[in-house]
């Protein structure tokens, strides 16, 4: 649904495994793009101008 709607980017989200996916659209085709985990202070495109503290999202 996301591809055909040509979303460019998602975030997959894993609390459990603290775990944040970044992919992208590549000629119809997700590709995945970073992978960040842990604690790490993080810019993922789209949102790359904002430094996100993954410790903050795991809570």
């Amino acid at each position: 649904m996301y591809a055909r709607e040509r979303v460019s980017h998602v975030w997959l989200v894993d609390p459990a495994s603290r775990i944040l996916e970044v992919l992208a659209l590549d000629e119809g085709r997700w590709v995945i793009h970073a992978t960040f985990g842990a604690d790490e202070r993080i810019r993922a495109v789209p949102f790359d101008a904002v430094e996100i503290d993954l410790a903050q999202i795991w809570g």
